[in-house]
């Protein structure tokens, strides 16, 4: 568990280096995949039946990333890295011994791609899971950030601390809509906070918004 929390605690560090940078940013995750209710697969295992662990999840954590990524215009792409399982034993599962048992595999694997699922579809992003396919994975989020709408709200009145939900529908036949969950705006300290914090981690320079509203990097 405290193994997971540093991850997700990693790569919410990571969103600053992208938070100053204009426009659409992608964060592209690449992962094994993490335990998302910690026990949860064991208790079926060695229970039979599931058992509700209550706050034993990361939900508190994957929804700081979500809250914070949407802030920033920052879309998540995750990639499982184990692929798809095409019977017998992946080298994957040889250090997950619960992956190894086939009733409980689905179950454990299922848990395990959750928040990839989570952060992707919370930001408007694609997960890509139960695919031997990388280059094609990879070609669809070239595609998905080559063309998309953008569509513009007026925060004026939007309070900088309190998080909006957002809903995006249409009446096409056929379509579907991948958009961002929330929203929330961020204070002029906290971009500047993010500028200097990216410019130490980072060997970009960041400034201010100009006068065309874009970030100027050096």
């Amino acid at each position: 568990r405290a193994e997971v929390r540093q991850l997700l605690e990693d790569v919410r560090s990571e969103l600053t280096n992208l938070a100053p940078l204009a426009g659409k940013k992608v964060f592209l995750f690449v992962s094994g995949g993490f335990e998302y209710q910690p026990g949860y697969a064991m208790s079926i295992y060695v229970l039979g039946r599931p058992v509700l662990l209550g706050s034993r999840n990361f939900t508190e954590e994957l929804n700081a990333i979500v809250r914070r990524a949407n802030s920033s215009e920052i879309t998540f792409y995750t990639v499982d890295a184990r692929g798809m399982e095409v019977g017998g034993l992946s080298a994957t599962q040889f250090d997950e011994p619960l992956l190894s048992r086939p009733s409980i595999s689905a179950i454990a694997r299922q848990d395990s791609q959750e928040g990839l699922v989570m952060l992707a579809r919370e930001t408007g992003g694609l997960a890509l899971i139960n695919s031997n396919d990388l280059e094609k994975g990879l070609s669809r989020i070239h595609e998905d950030t080559s063309v998309y709408y953008s569509l513009g709200v007026t925060l004026s009145k939007l309070p900088a601390s309190k998080y909006q939900q957002i809903r995006v529908e249409v009446n096409r036949p056929g379509v579907t809509v991948r958009t961002r969950q929330g929203y929330s705006a961020l204070t002029e300290t906290e971009r500047a906070q993010d500028r200097v914090e990216a410019t130490m981690k980072t060997n970009l320079s960041y400034s201010a918004p100009n006068a065309e509203g874009g970030v100027t990097t050096s």
